[in-house]
């Protein structure tokens, strides 16, 4: 799922940029509104679930808003692509160890709280740092990648003088941390 994110991303920078720069123009401020929605109700959203599914559909509906920010200025292009790909690789660790954990009632993670089952099993002493490590990075703290992804859309927003859409930012990664703090908490 994630992969195929990727390529429509691709696929639709490719068209938007070559085919329809003139439509950009005027797309602009809808992409920009659909944006920054899709960031706060993510946030939001994903602060108040307590169900593993949601969770996950509600932080790909925040992390997809930075993408489609970042497709309302062409600088801002480099920076989303760096943005997805290491959202990819987080999302994909999370994703791969949430979907092979079978909790104590034989019952895959339905919950948050399902993944403290992972601390103290055997054979699983290395998945609660992998956990940890993608919940870093998707929060976007640093050293991680995210953390990387983050700062260069943040910065960039500065640069090109939009500092209150990266005061935004900053404030919808704020929560972000909250509850991918969360995941860290229950390993």
């Amino acid at each position: 799922m994630v992969v195929f994110k990727l390529v429509i991303f691709f696929v639709f920078v490719r068209v938007v940029m070559y085919a329809f720069i003139s439509f950009l123009l005027y797309a602009r401020p809808m992409l920009y509104t659909i944006g920054l929605a899709s960031i706060l109700v993510g946030a939001l959203g994903a602060f108040d679930t307590a169900h593993m599914k949601r969770f996950i559909a509600f932080s790909s509906v925040n992390h997809a808003g930075y993408v489609i920010l970042c497709l309302t200025d062409t600088e801002l292009l480099p920076a989303a692509l760096l943005y997805l790909c290491f959202y990819l690789l987080g999302n994909l660790v999370l994703l791969g160890i949430v979907s092979g954990l079978v909790t104590a009632q034989d019952r895959g993670v339905v919950y948050i709280s399902d993944l403290r089952y992972i601390r103290g099993c055997d054979g699983l002493n290395h998945m609660p740092i992998f956990l940890t490590a993608s919940a870093w990075s998707l929060a976007g703290l640093p050293p991680s990648l995210g953390f990387f992804g983050k700062f260069y859309i943040v910065t960039t927003l500065i640069q090109v003088g939009a500092l209150f859409t990266a005061a935004l930012l900053l404030a919808a990664s704020a929560v972000g941390v909250a509850y991918y703090l969360r995941i860290v908490e229950q390993v």
